[in-house]
């Protein structure tokens, strides 16, 4: 009950403009901020930022970072980041975050241009009914002609990687990469 009574105080005297340098609450000594409450601002809201939300969402936001807090706090005074199974789970998100980041940077470098779409078009004239213009279809097209580009571009990339690495054989199978 104790506890309620200070959470709700808490969030109260938030509530009513007071604010406690930049953070939103202070939980076992740690400031709440705004980093804190992003990923559940992102989760259950439309709203951008906290200021946008109305009075019960606040609540229920700042509620859900505190319960965030709190178990980030238990699990680090558990120690869970040194154990080996963790450290392991940990590294293989590194090596997909990686992928996907590289991933992204060549998507970005690919870029459609008006040709591009035109051609497509005209190569592609009987997929489209008789009457069909290529405005109707110009932001599908950019999509189809991106997604083209960028698999050419990861494809090449890749098999320039694969000539270029010292890869030695070790299971038995070989790929030829020459």
């Amino acid at each position: 009950m104790k506890n309620k009574v200070i959470h709700t105080t808490i969030l109260t005297l938030f509530l009513n403009g007071y604010s406690l340098a930049s953070s939103y609450a202070v939980v076992n000594g740690e400031k709440l901020t705004d980093e804190d409450i992003k990923p559940i601002l992102g989760m259950f809201h439309k709203a951008e930022t906290f200021d946008q939300l109305n009075e019960n969402e606040k609540i229920m936001v700042l509620d859900q970072s505190i319960e965030r807090k709190l178990i980030i706090q238990n699990a680090g005074e558990k120690k869970f980041e040194e154990r080996d199974d963790f450290k392991k789970i940990v590294d293989d998100f590194k090596k997909r975050l990686l992928i996907e980041f590289w991933m992204k940077q060549k998507m970005q470098s690919v870029k459609v241009n008006d040709e591009d779409i035109k051609s497509f078009f005209e190569k592609n004239r009987d997929k489209y009914p008789k009457e069909a213009k290529l405005e109707e279809y110009e932001n599908e097209i950019k999509d189809a002609v991106k997604m083209e580009k960028f698999q050419l571009l990861v494809d090449e990339t890749l098999s320039k990687m694969k000539k270029d690495a010292k890869i030695d054989f070790t299971g038995g199978v070989k790929v030829n990469y020459k």
